[in-house]
């Protein structure tokens, strides 16, 4: 609210009102004292402004947002505002630029500044004394924003590795020689990312036995991702693990079919830096595995099943006539080992 103080002058004139107010922008975090944004350009939204005047007088009014610029130019909005009179605009957010630390301002701060122009008139009895502004961003969609983002969580999370090598094994002994797994990081986000494995370890299909899977220097303590300078730019961290710093050669001996794994991630583990935050809405932190296992090794006592289903069916005029029926089955094996087949057959509801 813009207080005018009726003056009660004789004669008519013109009186000016010049100020500024200071906003304090707040932002949604766990750790919302360590949010200190500095710089935001946005990417959608609207600026929505109310004025309404309860002076008895005409008012011109001129706001401006000296820090809120699209190409250069700062936000301006001047109307004139009658007596009980409101008036408003809506303006696109889109390719503006808010600096929020300027001046003597540190972070977070936006400043507005107005001028209130009163044609004052002496024929008129003065009734009310304000004008009454409100100014609020509707669905705000950031571009970009830089600053210091303090210590929060930024993933909490989980996915499971199907092995498809052992998907129709029902039983069996293996040692493959040389197994080996990566696990690779694509970050985005400007800023120092702990990570934390929760959770690393596979499931036996059969017997459910979960194994803990250990990674030299990745499951046994937290780390640091690598991450980018500039805004639109990603690192990549790569963790290689083989049977020298891991026991990934134990777990598929086992003939395990899953492999679980779950994360933890956070910002600024140690603190604000000598470089600030930033983060798009481009950024994205992904983690993905890879586990390959060359056939080479040994096997045996291997059982595994496969259906194949004669969605047709066998169609014979007159069963009662059929004396003799061959099914022939062609087998073409790629292992070096030797092997039996077995063959049932099952009806539309599974029995043999």
């Amino acid at each position: 609210a813009i207080s005018y103080p009726d003056p009660q002058l004789p004669i008519s004139v013109i009186d000016t009102l010049y100020s500024s107010v200071v906003f304090t922008m707040d932002f949604e975090s766990q750790n919302l004292e360590g949010i200190e944004a500095r710089y935001l350009k946005m990417l959608a939204g609207d600026l929505l402004l109310i004025a309404n005047s309860d002076i008895a007088y005409l008012s011109n009014i001129k706001l401006t947002i000296p820090h809120m610029k699209k190409n250069g130019i700062s936000y301006q909005f001047e109307s004139a505002i009658q007596p009980g009179e409101s008036v408003n605009d809506t303006e696109s957010l889109a390719g503006y630029n808010l600096d929020l630390s300027q001046e003597d301002l540190t972070y977070n701060q936006l400043r507005l500044d107005y001028r209130l122009i009163i044609e004052y008139n002496t024929n008129t009895p003065p009734v009310g004394e304000d004008v009454n502004i409100s100014f609020q961003f509707a669905e705000p969609v950031l571009d970009n924003v830089v600053g210091y983002f303090g210590n929060n969580s930024i993933a909490d999370q989980s996915d499971t590795i199907k092995i498809e090598l052992f998907d129709n094994t029902i039983s069996g002994n293996f040692q493959f020689l040389d197994p080996y797994m990566e696990l690779n990081f694509t970050n985005s986000f400007g800023f120092p990312t702990m990570i934390d494995i929760t959770e690393f370890k596979s499931i036996n299909q059969q017997s459910g036995e979960v194994t803990p899977i250990y990674l030299e220097g990745i499951t046994d303590e937290p780390f640091e991702l690598s991450y980018p300078l500039q805004i639109g730019d990603s690192t990549i961290d790569q963790y290689f693990f083989d049977n020298s710093n891991s026991n990934i050669e134990v777990i598929l001996n086992e003939a395990d079919k899953f492999v679980v794994w779950g994360l933890e991630a956070s910002s600024n583990p140690n603190g604000p830096g000598s470089t600030f935050n930033f983060l798009s809405h481009e950024s994205r932190m992904v983690a993905s595995t890879n586990i390959t296992i060359p056939l080479k090794g040994y096997a045996y006592d291997w059982v595994f099943s496969d259906t194949t289903l004669l969605e047709n069916g066998i169609e014979i005029e007159d069963p009662e006539e059929l004396t003799n029926l061959t099914l022939r089955l062609i087998l073409n094996n790629g292992f070096p080992a030797e092997g039996f087949v077995q063959i049932y057959t099952l009806d539309s509801t599974d029995l043999v």
